[in-house]
């Protein structure tokens, strides 16, 4: 009864994990995108709609389930750091959805997903999610400064 009830947060988390690399897989990090577009022709996506790239790089103050957590860098290696804790991995961008892997968050990790904006990622009132392969999960959000 209770062996059921752990596996279903682990699963979660290898599907979130797999997601991010199925779904990753030609994705340009932040930055690097190139034009593909032929000569004499746009790179408009429709009308209104331009292709770029958004890059996410730089210091965030970071909040978890609601608590001050400090602050959070991402650099333009796609590599981020927590001040306050030790935890850190890797990050990319695809559209103005962002993924960050934690290596040091337990013993094997886990992801947070959330969006992009000039001013952060993801806000108080609509936060990203992250889950950790202990089963931990929850809500997150980061204003750049």
């Amino acid at each position: 009864m209770g062996g059921t009830r752990n596996k279903r947060p682990k699963v979660v988390g290898v599907m979130i994990i797999a997601a991010l690399t199925l779904g990753t897989t030609g994705v340009s990090t932040a930055g690097a995108a190139s034009n593909t577009a032929a000569p004499g022709t746009s790179s408009r996506l429709g009308i209104g709609h331009t292709a770029h790239a958004t890059n996410a790089a730089g210091t965030y103050e970071w909040f978890v389930n609601g608590s001050d957590d400090g602050q959070i860098t991402l650099a333009g290696n796609n590599t981020w750091t927590s001040a306050s804790f030790s935890d850190n991995g890797t990050w990319l961008v695809s559209g103005t959805t962002i993924a960050l892997s934690d290596t040091q968050g337990g013993p094997q990790g886990g992801t947070l997903m959330g969006k992009v904006s000039k001013h952060g990622l993801s806000t108080a009132k609509k936060p990203g999610s992250y889950v950790y392969s202990s089963g931990t999960a929850g809500g997150w959000y980061a204003v750049k400064l």
